[in-house]
This record gives C-alpha cells, structure tokens and sequence, in this order.
C-alpha cells in the first residue's frame, strides 16, 4: 500500500530534508553564538617598579635616585594605533631615621624619627602604539603635574618592620607643573584564547619616561631640626632647596590587555 502518491513525493523528501537539516543548523547557530569576536575597543593595565632619577638642576640638589613604583591604565582602537590614558607613580627620594627620646619627661624611652622626601607625579598620556603583535613598541606624550612632600613618622623602635607609624605628619610640600615624553616596548609572554573571557594578552613592558617640571620647592630630609628650641615645625628649622623637577623614570613591570 503506498504511503504518498507520486506527487507528494517531493513534499515528504522536503520534509525530511528539513527534519535532519535543523538540529545541524541550529548547533551552528549556537556555535556561532558563543564565539565573540573581538571588540574594536580594549583596556590596557601597566604596572612596575621604577627609579626616578633626578635630571638638571634638581640632581644638584638632591644628589639622591628615588625608588618606587609606577602604574597606569588606558583605552585603546584595533583599527587605529593610538592609547589614550592616565599613569602615575610614587618614589622616595631620600630617607633619614634617628633614633631619639621619646621627650625628656619620659626617661628611657626610645622612639625611632623617620622623615622622607618623596616624589609623587600623574600624566594623562598620548601613545602610539600596535594594537598585536609579540612586541609592540610606543612613543608617547605626557602632561600632568608633580607633588613633593616632606613626611615625619615616629616609630616604634621595637617594631620597625611595620609600615604604619605611631604618628606622622607632612612637613612640607609643593606642587609642580609636569610634561614629558617616553617611549618603551611590550613584550608578548601569553595570549588568551578564551573568547569568554576578558584577559587578552600578558606582556613584559620595558619603559623611559622623561618629565621635566616647573619650579618647585623642597626640604633636605637630613637638615630638620627643631633649630629654635620650640618644639613646632617651621621653615627655620630646615634647608628649603628650590628648582625645576626634571626627572627621569626608567621602568619595567607588566602590561596586561583585557
């Protein structure tokens, strides 16, 4: 007995064609789904240690080469090779401690007295550089501003491994006009290939920055003193340099895309 008469034939060949077809396609299409390509925008994170190295007139002065760290984040384009973004680093510059009476109504009683000269710059920055590629190598230009600043913290001398004092107080300090250029590299070391996720690629970064600063005034942490005997702060009781800010920041850290 026949199932279909000859001219529904077609029609049951279609039906079934459709019937295998559309879990196929529908696997595809979620296949297709789950892959995300990449958008044209991405973020990028810098971090690292570095040195700031005074330049110029304000070498004279301080004598010193500041440590610290830097850090910075951006937005970048796959289509263009332009990062636009903000970094900024801390750096001691120099570092007293004395080891001194607590006061002198107070006997045997030590303290140690630490006081820095530390560095603290920020840049809104311009870079080009390529959005791929094992190495990457950027110029780029900055423009922000510098904060020096004289701290005194009292310690425990029982406990000089903690980083927090007893008490602190800034003694002195001074803003500076900043600008600059740099140029450095990144260097590929991993590559995501999770589309799902948002790591894109690991990078060694190897950087130079140059930042010249405008005139600005700072204390010689090794000369305070309390010079007139009245047990408060003031500008007689230590050496106030004054000069431009040029500094020089080599660094090498990480440099994560996402």
């Amino acid at each position: 007995m026949r199932t279909f008469s000859t001219p529904f034939r077609p029609l049951s060949w279609t039906l079934l064609a459709l019937l295998v077809v559309t879990p196929v396609a529908a696997q595809d299409f979620d296949e297709a789904e789950a892959y995300t390509t990449p958008s044209e925008i991405y973020g990028v994170f810098d971090g690292g240690l570095a040195l700031a190295i005074p330049s110029g007139d304000f070498r004279d002065q301080t004598g010193n080469i500041g440590y610290g760290v830097n850090l910075g984040v951006g937005v970048g384009s796959r289509t263009l090779p332009f990062v636009v973004g903000v970094e900024g680093g801390f750096f001691i510059l120099d570092s007293n401690t004395e080891n001194v009476p607590l006061s002198t109504t107070v006997f045997g009683v030590n303290v140690d007295v630490e006081t820095t000269n530390n560095l603290a710059q920020g840049h809104l920055f311009l870079r080009m550089q390529p959005s791929s590629g094992m190495l990457r190598p950027y110029v780029e230009g900055l423009v922000g501003a510098k904060y020096l600043f004289t701290e005194t913290t009292v310690r425990d001398e029982r406990r000089r491994d903690n980083d927090e004092g007893v008490f602190s107080s800034t003694n002195f300090d001074d803003w500076a006009f900043s600008y600059g250029v740099g140029a450095g590299a990144a260097i590929e070391v991993y590559r995501n290939r999770d589309a799902q996720s948002d790591l894109g690629t690991v990078s060694i970064l190897v950087s130079a920055r140059w930042t010249p600063g405008s005139t600005a005034e700072y204390l010689d942490a090794a000369t305070i003193r309390d010079r007139n005997g009245n047990g408060v702060f003031d500008e007689g009781d230590a050496d106030i340099s004054r000069s431009r800010t040029d500094v020089i920041v080599p660094s090498i850290g990480v440099s994560i895309t996402f």
